[in-house]
């Protein structure tokens, strides 16, 4: 069963599920919580049909939970827009470099030295820590000094939403972390210099809001 929740700009109906809605009041944290994450799912497959729906249930649903789940919802879809419009993609780190040895490779590389971790960006959300070394991206290594410059630029070629895997070493094994780059800051190099990487990431974060209150205000406009 479905529930109409609003019109995508197509101007065809769209529907939300629900029962998923009505998990989202359920009376069990585990089951609002399990609701929430499969509404978030099946909204990722049809975001421009979900967003403008998620919007009106969040501004006229009876209860004030689905209401507040459902700006959830769709706080995350504004964010992957957010994400997808962005030209380069970003990791969040503080690096330096330095040389190391790894096993299986006959010759010593140059490794990124992760010195701090920016709150609230990919590298934090894929737990990569301070200490870290990486020696690799995708098929990329680097043998000589100025590897935290090349592996920067290398991240930047990247689109936000793309996929790569780095590979640590930690603890003299290299383990391989898949993950999902995020969108470099606007304007990182002339504003954020300086910046500690919890200054960088509410910088981050209000960049993310600021899109999401321009995204509802067109929304008020079109209503």
């Amino acid at each position: 069963m479905v529930c109409f929740s609003g019109f995508a700009d197509h101007g065809f109906a769209v529907e939300l599920p629900a029962e998923l809605l009505g998990g989202l009041a359920s009376e069990k944290f585990q089951d609002r919580e399990k609701s929430e994450d499969s509404l978030l799912a099946w909204s990722r497959q049809r975001p421009k049909e979900s967003m403008p729906a998620l919007y009106a249930q969040s501004r006229s649903h009876e209860s004030p939970e689905v209401r507040s789940r459902c700006l959830d919802v769709l706080k995350e879809l504004v964010t992957d827009e957010y994400l997808r419009e962005g030209e380069s993609g970003y990791i969040g780190i503080m690096m330096a470099e330095q040389r190391v040895a790894v096993p299986g490779d006959p010759e010593q590389r140059m490794a990124i030295l992760i010195t701090d971790v920016v709150p609230g960006t990919p590298a934090e959300k894929f737990g990569l820590a301070v200490g870290d070394l990486i020696v690799g991206v995708d098929d990329h290594v680097w043998r000589e000094f100025g590897a935290a410059l090349a592996f920067g630029e290398e991240i930047k070629k990247y689109r936000p939403a793309t996929k790569v895997s780095l590979k640590l070493l930690r603890k003299g094994e290299v383990v391989e972390v898949p993950l999902v780059l995020g969108r470099r800051p606007p304007d990182m190099v002339d504003r954020f210099m300086g910046l500690t990487a919890e200054e960088i990431g509410e910088r981050d974060r209000v960049a993310k809001e600021r899109y999401f209150r321009q995204w509802v205000e067109r929304q008020k406009g079109e209503e």
